[in-house]
């Protein structure tokens, strides 16, 4: 996957763990990827530099999110 568009996996209720890779994930394109989703845990690995705005919009079960250092924008 090289790409995430806008609510890209909008209500999809099974989703409860995401890890991020940036070496094969390049652009997350417009808000709210995991909108509504029942995402508990989330992981964006080493080398992302930016975290969109909207992308844990209504992740109501979300408990646990790393961001590793290489981030250096987290957009509203």
């Amino acid at each position: 996957v090289k790409e995430l568009g806008h609510n890209a996996f909008d209500s999809c209720s099974t989703l409860n763990n995401v890890v991020v890779t940036p070496a094969s994930l390049k652009t997350v394109n417009g808000n709210s990827p995991f909108l509504n989703t029942n995402i508990i845990h989330f992981s964006i690995t080493d080398g992302a530099t930016i975290i969109p705005s909207w992308l844990f919009a209504q992740c109501s079960k979300l408990t646990s999110v790393y961001i590793p250092d290489t981030v250096t924008e987290i957009q509203e």
